[in-house]
């Protein structure tokens, strides 16, 4: 969907070529030990489904119990990043969601970008601090903590090699302004299992890659504002 894309433009244009620290990620579309696979593809589009409110959230299990999968270093930039608060329309029409994009440069010059949502659905409204355990049957439709990862972009976010969705880990997410005009989303996600995703399909892709993250966390502002060319949203 768009707003993906323009949402990773929008960093690129911001940062330009310093996206913030080389990404702890194997290149995309390289097998490197069983881990990540390209696929093709662009940027995916907007997940959320039927989602409800509270201070908690349960999930059971782990959708990804005996998968081994490749582990990776932490995602916590040091610096905060571009965030969107977005009253929904069209297929998102009912639903309200805060959006962090986090840019990171790849060894080879490309971009890996890691995208956090959180969605609410009106009149259930989100208390925070939010936090609670990522559903075991979690999917693009379904997902009301929604993380994507796209692998090896192009520096204007798009041509991504690589496609994957978390779908596991405890979130917890402490901040989050409920307005579109200015605001933060705090927040952090721990033990987080991303597969490469089939979009189309809403399914795990074929090739069974995924990779482990300890941490990924976040403070997302807008708007978004460029301090002195340190990647620094300047709130």
């Amino acid at each position: 969907m768009a707003r993906f894309v323009v949402a990773a433009s929008c960093l690129v244009v911001l940062f330009g070529s310093s996206c913030g620290p080389t990404v702890p990620v194997p290149d995309a579309g390289r097998v490197t030990g069983g881990g990540l696979a390209g696929t093709g593809g662009g940027t995916s589009g907007t997940g959320g489904g039927s989602v409800t409110g509270g201070g908690s959230a349960t999930g059971g299990g782990s959708a990804d119990a005996g998968v081994t999968c490749m582990p990776v270093a932490a995602i916590s930039p040091n610096f905060t990043v571009p965030g969107l608060f977005t009253i929904g329309s069209g297929n998102t029409a009912g639903l309200e969601f805060w959006t962090a994009n986090v840019p990171l440069l790849t060894t080879n010059n490309r971009l890996n970008i890691f995208v956090s949502e959180l969605y609410q659905q009106p009149p259930n409204r989100v208390t925070f601090p939010f936090a609670g355990v990522m559903p075991a049957n979690t999917n693009f439709m379904n997902c009301q903590v929604c993380l994507q990862a796209a692998l090896g972009c192009d520096q204007m976010g798009n041509g991504c090699q690589s496609q994957f969705l978390a779908t596991s880990g405890t979130f917890s997410f402490t901040e989050g302004t409920q307005s579109p005009d200015a605001g933060r989303f705090v927040g952090s996600i721990t033990n987080v299992t991303y597969r490469e995703w089939n979009f189309g399909t809403d399914v795990p892709a074929a090739s069974g890659a995924c990779f482990t993250v300890p941490t990924v966390s976040f403070t997302a502002v807008w708007p978004f504002v460029l301090d002195g060319g340190t990647g620094d949203g300047g709130m």
